[in-house]
C-alpha cells in the first residue's frame, strides 16, 4: 500500500509541474485516433525491429555482448 501512495503522489506532483488538471486529461493525448496517421507507428515500431535484430550466425556470448555494448539494448537474437 505504501508504494501505491508513493506511485500517486509522483503521478500528481508530474501532472501539477505540467498544468494538467487530472489524469482524465492525459487520457488519450497521443492515441493512434488523435494523431491521424498510424503509418507511422508501424514504420518506428519495424524500424526499432530491425535496429536491434541479428541474425542466428551473430548471436554467440561474445557477440551479443559487442551488440549490446553498441547499441545499447539486448539484440533479438533467436535460438532457432
Amino acid at each position: 500500500m505504501e508504494y501505491v501512495a508513493s506511485l500517486l503522489a509522483e503521478v500528481t506532483s508530474w501532472l501539477a509541474v505540467r498544468d494538467i488538471p487530472s489524469l482524465d486529461d492525459v487520457r488519450g493525448m497521443l492515441s493512434r485516433e488523435r494523431l491521424g496517421t498510424t503509418d507511422v507507428f508501424g514504420r518506428a515500431n519495424y524500424m526499432e525491429i530491425l535496429r536491434g535484430y541479428l541474425p542466428p550466425l551473430a548471436c554467440s556470448p561474445s557477440l551479443r555482448a559487442k551488440a549490446l555494448a553498441a547499441a545499447g539494448s539486448e539484440p533479438n537474437c533467436h535460438d532457432d
